[in-house]
Parts: structure tokens; C-alpha cells; sequence
């Protein structure tokens, strides 16, 4: 999947003034003016999972829909889940 970049460099550092990451995606969202739906059929993921991710549902996020997240709004996977900040982090 190509860098999308859908937020603008301003976008960028309001998200990562938030606090958390499932806070951070959910602002990343917001901010991209795009629904949810849209973002979880460009990733390829269902619609649900896309949403449980939002919300912080997932004890573990797999790297690989970890990475691809963080690269369609064009920010390092660090700045979208930092590690210190998630419930049981990213596996492999």
C-alpha cells in the first residue's frame, strides 16, 4: 500500500500531542475528515476490526496492520502506537 499521507504536517503534531494510541488513531481519523469505512477497506481490514482497533479493543495489534495504519496517515508506526504507551505493545 502506497503512503497515502492524508494528514497535513500541522495535523501531524496536534496528533502527537495525544496522549495514547488508541486515542492518537482515533484523532488521526478525525482529523483526516475520512470515515472509518473508507480507511479500513483502503487497508484491507474489516470495517469492526478497524473500529476495535479505534477504541483501544486489542490487546495486540499485529505489526504488519500496525505499520500499514501508521503508514497511510503518513506518520512513523512510533508516533501512532508508541510502545511505552500500549496495554501489551505490537507482535510480529
Amino acid at each position: 500500500m502506497a503512503n497515502t499521507n492524508v494528514l497535513t504536517t500541522r495535523q501531524k503534531q496536534h496528533l502527537k500531542a495525544e496522549p495514547v494510541a488508541p486515542s492518537r488513531l482515533s484523532k488521526a481519523v478525525e482529523l483526516s475528515g475520512l470515515r472509518q469505512r473508507q480507511i479500513a477497506k483502503t487497508l484491507d481490514i474489516s470495517e469492526t476490526q478497524f473500529s476495535d482497533i479505534c477504541r483501544g479493543r486489542y490487546r495486540t495489534l499485529m505489526l504488519s496492520t500496525a505499520r500499514s495504519i501508521a503508514t497511510y496517515f503518513g506518520v512513523p508506526i512510533e508516533v501512532m502506537f508508541p510502545e511505552d504507551k500500549t496495554k501489551d505493545g505490537l507482535r510480529g
